[in-house]
């Protein structure tokens, strides 16, 4: 007598029915139950898959417009360049109600009686669901009554109205209020085009915001604008420029596991042992976040696993704080 399921052949993603063995009759319904059971199980483990291989699919970063007055708070989360998968909806929801929930936060709204910005917020994988992460310090915002043609031109993505002014002789190196030039607006607004016009029109692209951020550093600060990112370095942008706490862009990358951002950044010179005021470097920041690719990357690049912090720590000893094995490991073999 001969019954049962046959093993599942690796590979091939309907293993779970194969072919029906020859039953004898009495075990016709122990064995038809199994059968069932296994056509649920493998349906449901498909289903899981095809879940989680959605959610990787998820756009790391969305641009997020509003607009602020007395009356109440608008908000709209643009279209990343890669759509997410098939949880769109759900994952563009999740973005706007935390939008919603920090915009209010945001001190720049002190003495203004209106005003609009923008807001770059990352989705993340973590443990099989969305997280969202609105960065408030790239937060952008502006008073309408102070916005010059130039300005409008680049707020709204509009090429022509762009060159118009151009040619009028608008200030291609103005900032608004918090520091910010028209070309960080066009880098956050992630128009490569009008990036490049800006560019050769005399943008300095190493100017700084009050909080010391350039265009090369909001740049790195979301996988979206690799071409940017490559657009402001052959236009010498300083790779080792920092913001308010001694981190570059390099720092950046590594704090949010963009192992594309960092690859571009090293091919471009990048140094991968710059130290923040804190003592702490690239390498430190990966293993303290558990990002092994990241950490991978940076090692790959010549990173120093021995350099010190102000607190005494190597990347190991806060490898060791986390507990991360993987990353123990890795730093382990490198010493």
């Amino acid at each position: 007598m001969s019954y049962g399921l046959n093993a599942p052949s690796v590979g091939n993603d309907l293993w779970c029915v194969r072919e029906l063995p020859i039953l004898e009759r009495d075990c016709e319904p122990l064995v038809r139950m199994l059968f069932f059971l296994a056509v649920g199980w493998c349906i449901g483990t498909m289903a899981y898959g095809q879940a989680r291989a959605s959610l990787k699919q998820i756009s790391p970063s969305f641009v997020v417009s509003f607009k602020w007055s007395q009356m109440g708070l608008d908000v709209e989360v643009q279209s990343p360049e890669k759509e997410p998968g098939a949880n769109a909806n759900s994952v563009r929801r999740a973005v706007l109600n935390e939008a919603r929930r920090v915009i209010p936060s945001l001190s720049e709204f002190k003495g203004m009686e209106r005003a609009f910005g923008t807001m770059i917020c990352r989705v993340e994988a973590h443990n099989d669901a969305a997280q969202v992460t609105c960065l408030l310090e790239l937060a952008r915002v502006y008073d309408p009554d102070q916005q010059t043609p130039l300005m409008l031109a680049v707020r709204n993505n509009d090429y022509e109205a762009l060159q118009q002014a151009l040619l009028a002789g608008e200030n291609v190196n103005e900032t608004d209020q918090s520091g910010t030039s028209l070309l960080m607006h066009a880098v956050i607004k992630g128009n490569l085009r009008i990036v490049k016009e800006l560019l050769v029109a005399g943008a300095d692209p190493n100017l700084r915001t009050r909080r010391g951020w350039t265009a090369l550093l909001l740049a790195a600060a979301t996988h979206d604008r690799r071409t940017i990112l490559s657009e402001l370095i052959r236009s010498h942008a300083n790779l080792e420029a920092k913001e308010e706490d001694g981190r570059t862009a390099l720092f950046i990358a590594a704090s949010h596991n963009m192992v594309d951002v960092i690859q571009v950044l090293i091919a471009a010179g990048a140094e991968p042992n710059t130290k923040a005021k804190d003592g702490k470097t690239p390498l430190m920041i990966a293993a303290a976040n558990n990002h092994v690719e990241a950490l991978k990357s940076l090692l790959a690049a010549g990173a120093n696993s021995k350099a010190l912090d102000k607190d005494g720590l190597d990347a190991l000893g806060i490898a060791r704080g986390t507990g991360n094995q993987e990353i123990i490991r890795l730093l382990q073999a490198a010493e």
